[in-house]
């Protein structure tokens, strides 16, 4: 009896000190840290939290994809300059402390259950009709950056533009114009490869059904570049045409 208390007693101390080694930072000490980084920490979410939406048009739905994506997908870092070690490593160690709540238009990142940061979507409809044409290329979870992708991105577009421009030649220039601007609307779109799945996100509220033989080859384009180029998936914006009436 007194060597199985004696063993549970070694086995007490050696996880006490494992816990007070490895002590989680309270709300306070958190803060306090990034104040050391000089708000580094809090600008990294902020920066992984607008990159994420213009990705997925959604915000991130747990911790766990939210910090994948910003260790591996932010455009500033690259292999050669990945994501800063220190605080990469605190956010790694603290991970059980942080969760997200999120509505239609707000991502709230909190830590022990407190407004650690709180991000607001990054576009209106008329913001978003104003950065025009865009596109990105994911592989292995990892949205792909550098010289090769941004070729490819004008590439993508290009062929966007002529798979437009051909869709409103056969509906003799049936597309929307926005009430506020004179530039063309915008969808966002999302492609997964092996759910052959495109999404359409209608960032303005639209009300007329996008024309299916340009939703078409929108799609047939997004499985060109993906087995042509060997990606997971790819997001993009394209100008939104209306169903003939």
């Amino acid at each position: 009896m007194k060597k199985i208390f004696q063993l549970l007693l070694i086995i007490f101390l050696v996880n006490y000190s494992f816990s007070q080694e490895n002590r989680m930072l309270s709300y306070k000490e958190m803060m306090k840290m990034d104040s050391v980084f000089n708000n580094e920490i809090q600008n990294h979410l902020y920066l992984a939290s607008y990159e994420y939406y213009y990705a997925y048009f959604q915000f991130p739905s747990n911790i766990d994809t939210f910090f994948s994506f910003a260790f591996k997908s932010l455009s500033i870092y690259t292999k050669r300059h990945p994501f800063p070690k220190n605080i990469r490593q605190l956010l790694t160690d603290n991970k059980f402390s942080f969760s997200l709540s999120y509505n239609r238009d707000t991502l709230a990142v909190l830590y022990e259950d407190m407004v650690f940061l709180s991000f607001v979507k990054p576009f209106s409809c008329a913001e978003f009709n104003e950065i025009g044409s865009y596109a990105g290329f994911i592989k292995n979870g990892t949205i792909c950056n550098g010289n090769y992708a941004s070729k490819l991105e004008n590439l993508f577009c290009h062929k966007i533009w002529k798979l437009y421009h051909h869709s409103v030649s056969d509906l003799s220039g049936h597309h929307i114009i926005s009430d506020e601007s004179p530039a063309l609307v915008h969808i966002g779109m999302t492609y997964d490869f092996f759910q052959d799945s495109l999404i359409v996100h209608n960032i303005c509220p639209l009300t007329a059904e996008l024309y299916q033989p340009y939703y078409t080859s929108l799609k047939k384009l997004s499985i060109h570049f993906c087995r042509k180029y060997g990606y997971d998936g790819l997001f993009f914006s394209a100008p939104f045409i209306t169903e003939k009436k």
